[in-house]
């Protein structure tokens, strides 16, 4: 019983410690992004670890402005990557309620690139989403740990023909109530149905047809169809 109340306690610190020494970025992230009438609501609320690279892009909320309807950057899981994140923004991301970014993670979207997160959305420590042209999460999605979205190869690729850009960025998109394994990576192309899970480690650069079924693996095939999951 006292060991219970001791962690406890010591978990009431961590929290406050952790929420206390964010406000100074949350009130600056805010005030930054949206009228006064939302900001003061503190919708977005950022961990003090969190490195604001850019904040020339824009934010839209898809729903009424709510107190910590998105939480950036803090560490609630000790199991999960601790590293500093990275919000690196001079496109335009798209946020519903109920998101949640690990810590560790970044954010990087970059000129007329465009990040739609749903509502309901929890992505673990460490991961890494990179859109020069879009990248779309649907509502209910869940993102382990330590993963990577990429719809761009940064640098341009020329055919000696036509001169023309063979690699132009791709979307990436995924359904509503996708649960994603740890240590995945998505590239251009990549496309996720609804109510699918994607195994740990996988590798995916075009679309998986069909909703309700399990992929894994490099190159990533269906493991199995008609499944469900629960959070």
């Amino acid at each position: 019983m006292l060991k219970k109340y001791i962690d406890n306690i010591r978990w009431f610190i961590f929290m406050f410690k952790n929420i206390s020494l964010s406000i100074p970025k949350t009130v600056y992230f805010n005030f930054n992004y949206f009228k006064f009438r939302d900001a003061i609501k503190f919708p977005v609320h950022i961990h003090y670890k969190v490195k604001l690279c850019d904040t020339e892009g824009s934010i839209v909320l898809m729903s009424k402005p709510k107190f910590r309807s998105v939480a950036i950057g803090f560490p609630y899981i000790s199991a999960l990557p601790q590293d500093i994140s990275r919000w690196n923004v001079t496109g335009k991301v798209f946020f519903g309620e109920n998101i949640y970014i690990g810590a560790g993670s970044v954010v990087d979207v970059s000129g007329e690139g465009e990040l739609h997160i749903g509502s309901n959305f929890c992505c673990g420590g460490g991961s890494t989403i990179i859109c020069c042209k879009k990248i779309k999460f649907g509502d209910g999605c869940i993102v382990s740990w330590e993963n990577l979205f990429l719809d761009t190869d940064y640098h341009k690729i020329y055919s000696l023909e036509t001169d023309e850009i063979i690699n132009e960025p791709k979307e990436i998109s995924f359904g509503n109530k996708v649960w994603i394994g740890c240590r995945c990576t998505f590239i251009k192309g990549a496309k996720v149905g609804n109510s699918c899970i994607v195994g740990a480690n996988s590798f995916i650069n075009n679309e998986i047809k069909g909703d309700n079924i399990m992929v894994g693996g490099n190159p990533v095939r269906i493991l199995k169809e008609r499944v469900r999951w629960e959070p």
